[in-house]
């Protein structure tokens, strides 16, 4: 049994092994182009899989993804002398949209709330904590 119990349950499933192996080759592939790309392209992009010999790289955006076309005669001879059996590489864009900016919460505290907060507030000696409590009571 090894130290790593994930590891093990793959060890029994056929499936699940092969998924691990996908998984295993394609952060190696990953791991070989961003040491071997110029720094503002490392990291810029995703090795989504590696398919009878084709590589499939999602890109951020329209700049990278024509920049690492470019280099992507560079990039196969990469990886096929770091041991990957590669011949072509395709890259498509793939822009992660960002969560949505949520407003920040507001508190709605009753009159009796915040006078009993004000109340608590002055109670307390430390000072940092005091103020947290103001804050707290006067809506900031």
């Amino acid at each position: 049994m090894s130290a790593d119990p994930l590891t093990d349950i793959a060890n029994r499933d056929t499936r699940l092994k092969r998924l691990f192996a996908v998984v295993r080759q394609n952060q190696r592939a990953a791991a070989v182009l961003n040491a071997s790309l110029p720094p503002g392209l490392a990291g810029q992009f995703r090795v989504v899989r590696i398919e009878q010999g084709e590589v499939l790289v999602f890109a951020r955006n329209g700049g990278v993804a024509t920049k690492l076309r470019l280099m992507s005669g560079q990039m196969v001879d990469t990886l096929r002398l770091r041991g990957l059996d590669v011949a072509s590489l395709k890259v498509k864009v793939h822009v992660d949209t960002p969560e949505p900016v949520r407003p920040p919460k507001r508190l709605a505290l009753s009159d009796n709330a915040r006078a009993a907060l004000q109340r608590a507030a002055a109670g307390i000696a430390s000072p940092t904590l005091r103020a947290a409590m103001e804050r707290l009571a006067g809506g900031d």
